[in-house]
């Protein structure tokens, strides 16, 4: 597979914009996760399903699953024809790695497994980004 350099710019500049709202906003804000849950939505939009018939992408979407409540907030969502098609999980890593670095990983195989459970088809792609420094 071939990597387009504008493609990797255009990330690179939206993780850029991300980590200037991070600073400005703090730790405790969302504002961060709006962008950047909006940067992948319009990028999957545009340059993935732009062509194909029947796709629609969602941000923070309620998916059934086998939990308590029977259900999940997902980051993004991806619907084909009408049925749950993907489930993307965002994890970005801002601060304290060391210390929570396996609650990252099983929080994220938990989620994973409870969608899978209840959605048998379900296409899960996990976003995970790790920036080169990272605060403890």
């Amino acid at each position: 597979m071939t990597q387009n350099p504008l493609e990797e710019q255009y990330f690179i500049e939206s993780m850029n914009e991300m980590w200037g709202i991070y600073m400005k906003h703090g730790s405790r804000s969302s504002e961060k996760t709006k962008y950047f849950h909006g940067f992948v939505q319009k990028y999957l939009e545009e340059n993935v399903f732009k062509e194909l018939n029947g796709y629609e992408v969602f941000i923070e979407r309620c998916v059934e699953s086998y939990n308590l409540t029977n259900k999940k907030q997902c980051d993004i969502v991806v619907y084909k024809d009408g049925s749950l098609f993907l489930v993307m999980p965002i994890k970005m890593i801002m601060t304290n790695y060391k210390q929570n670095k396996s609650n990252y990983f099983e929080n994220l195989c938990g989620e994973m497994m409870h969608l899978v459970l209840k959605n048998p088809s379900l296409k899960i792609v996990p976003l995970n980004i790790y920036f080169t420094d990272t605060p403890y």
